[in-house]
């Protein structure tokens, strides 16, 4: 999804009295009538911004990607239809650890990984969308726009600074957006 740690940690697992694979997202026009091909549902999970508090952060999920099968499997494995929270976890960390020390992944030193930095995982994200919306993009502010609207930021300057020039590809991203750009 792109999204924080703690956002996806903090999703619900009811919305209202719907369970999250059936509150689909009404705003996109998708209700049980749609077909299953273009079904979306919408969770929500919860971004802590400093002294602003928390932020909403919604998220969109197609029926058919395997995102929603992965949490499908996970919502049957878990089977607590109780549970208020999707995940009953507060951390990732232990896990992380314990899928590095089943699934040998090597860094860019050929050191196995002991665990799994999360916010480079979204930083990667975000260069990688840059480098897809740069394509259809026919001015700057449409893809400032499309990129803000993607990571959830209400100013560019966090998707630039805090992301993309801290993926380790920022100069190749701006350069591409510079040429993409100047191109059209």
């Amino acid at each position: 999804t792109g999204k924080n740690q703690e956002t996806i940690l903090s999703i619900k697992r009811n919305y209202g009295n719907k369970a999250w694979y059936e509150n689909f997202d009404i705003s996109l026009g998708v209700d049980d009538k749609t077909p299953a091909a273009q079904q979306v549902i919408r969770v929500v999970g919860n971004k802590t911004r400093g002294v602003a508090g928390i932020k909403s952060i919604p998220i969109r999920i197609p029926i058919n990607s395997p995102i929603f099968e992965y949490m499908k499997l996970y919502d049957d494995i878990a089977n607590d239809p109780d549970r208020e929270s999707f995940f009953n976890l507060t951390s990732l960390g232990g896990l992380y650890r314990k899928f590095c020390a089943s699934y040998e992944i090597i860094d860019d030193n050929n050191k196995f990984l002991t665990s799994i930095q999360t916010p480079r995982l979204r930083k990667t994200f975000a260069g990688h969308l840059l480098m897809q919306l740069v394509e259809g993009v026919d001015s700057s502010e449409d893809l400032v726009g499309k990129m803000r609207e993607a990571l959830n930021h209400q100013e560019f300057d966090t998707t630039l600074f805090s992301y993309i020039m801290k993926t380790g590809m920022g100069n190749q991203v701006i350069n591409a957006a510079i040429v993409a750009l100047t191109t059209n």
